[in-house]
């Protein structure tokens, strides 16, 4: 990305932004680079936004590895970005909700 086009994503994203974790489950509180995730830097964002992710695979524990960012994805609204369950029984049931694949691509909110 170049600057110019993060400067319209934080645009973008800057109405969304909420102090609530909008999320059912909390994420772990460990990171998988050895650091322990601290919530209070995270900067939270309503899932009302659908961006297109290329990604590598998906981990043991249903996290997305070598995730690269390829853009918005405005002819779709969040609400109708279901995520497909690689590891059924690792994921609980209120967690279903988030995005969709098309050919190791993921659709984001």
């Amino acid at each position: 990305m170049n600057t110019e086009q993060l400067r319209r994503l934080r645009e973008a994203l800057e109405p969304l932004a909420t102090t609530e974790i909008p999320l059912d489950v909390r994420p772990p509180k460990g990171t998988r680079f050895g650091s322990p995730l601290v919530l209070s830097r995270v900067h939270w964002v309503r899932p009302e936004m659908v961006v297109e992710v290329t990604y590598l695979t998906w981990t043991d524990d249903n996290l997305l590895r070598h995730v690269v960012f390829d853009g918005v994805r405005e002819d779709k609204p969040a609400r109708d970005v279901i995520r497909p369950i690689p590891h059924p029984e690792k994921v609980p049931a209120r967690q279903e909700r988030a995005a969709a694949p098309r050919s190791r691509r993921m659709t984001r909110t």
